[in-house]
């Protein structure tokens, strides 16, 4: 990103159109800046389109937890895993591990679960302020979020884990029992141990936050310019001068990358280490 950003003009050019990039873009415009969108390709795509779209205050504990490295280990060996780096040799791979590991710690996950709380309150205050003022569509629902446990072993270790997040981040969920998860969820099976119920999250479909946040913004003047990928930049000096892109080059005042796991192979061009790699998960998504 060029000069410190607290000029109230100027143009900004935001590479990645999913959900940071056209967040980044609504809070830019309201701060008076002329800001373009650009995307290799639909805005709202990959992984701001295919994730469950869950806003959890609930979910303050990172993946780094001490248990967290034995996980993942085991899932290099399974393609299937709900949670996996696809392994590989690179050195900025298996440097992200090394990381990774380190930090698999009680105490940093501990610390870094209060600095996610505090984003996590923040941005859920943020949604209510686009659902309600912003009257965007999204299907938004504070219905909580319902941990399912099958066992009754399942149940025991999770409360472990519900009273630790009582305990240090005064996140409590709602025991309950499988015989009133009916009540909850009539299309759970019967025979189920019971769940946590934290009624503090919501759910909102992202496909739809992403396309509504877009056409508001279009309509204030914002500009989105799909399948247009950014190649290389061009500097003057310590300064980016125009990001060059397969539409060819744009020039402007300030860049934001917001490319998601696509932002490490920028790190060569800008100078810095961006220590981001993909990772793999999956969700069931049914008709209503």
């Amino acid at each position: 990103m060029n000069q410190g950003m607290n000029a109230s003009t100027g143009k900004a050019l935001i590479v990645g159109g999913g959900v940071i990039g056209i967040a980044c873009a609504h809070y830019l415009m309201r701060s008076g800046f002329k800001v373009t969108v650009i995307d290799q390709g639909s805005m709202g795509g990959a992984c701001s389109h295919g994730n469950c779209g869950y806003i959890c205050p609930s979910h303050v504990l990172p993946l780094t937890e001490p248990a967290a490295l034995r996980v993942a280990i085991k899932s290099l060996f399974q393609p299937d895993a709900p949670f996996r780096v696809k392994p590989t040799f690179e050195r900025k791979v298996l440097r992200w591990f090394w990381e990774f590991a380190r930090r698999c710690r009680h105490r940093i996950m501990l610390e870094s679960g209060h600095h996610l709380k505090a984003i996590l309150d923040a941005s859920m205050h943020e949604y209510h302020h686009l659902v309600k003022e912003e009257s965007i569509k999204c299907e938004w629902k504070s219905s909580g979020l319902l941990y399912v446990h099958q066992t009754a072993k399942g149940m025991h270790e999770f409360a472990k884990t519900d009273q630790l997040l009582n305990n240090e981040f005064k996140v409590a969920a709602r025991r309950v029992e499988g015989d009133e998860l009916p009540l909850l969820d009539p299309a759970l099976k019967t025979g189920l141990a019971g769940a946590f119920l934290y009624e503090g999250d919501a759910m909102l479909r992202p496909d739809h936050l992403c396309a509504e946040w877009k056409l508001q913004l279009q309509a204030q003047g914002v500009e989105f310019i799909e399948h247009c990928k950014a190649i290389s930049i061009e500097r003057e000096s310590h300064r980016i001068k125009f990001v060059i892109t397969s539409n060819g080059p744009i020039t402007c005042d300030h860049f934001i990358f917001a490319a998601g796991s696509w932002s490490s192979e920028w790190g060569a061009e800008l100078g810095i280490e961006i220590p981001i790699q993909p990772g793999k998960g999956y969700s069931v998504t049914m008709k209503r």
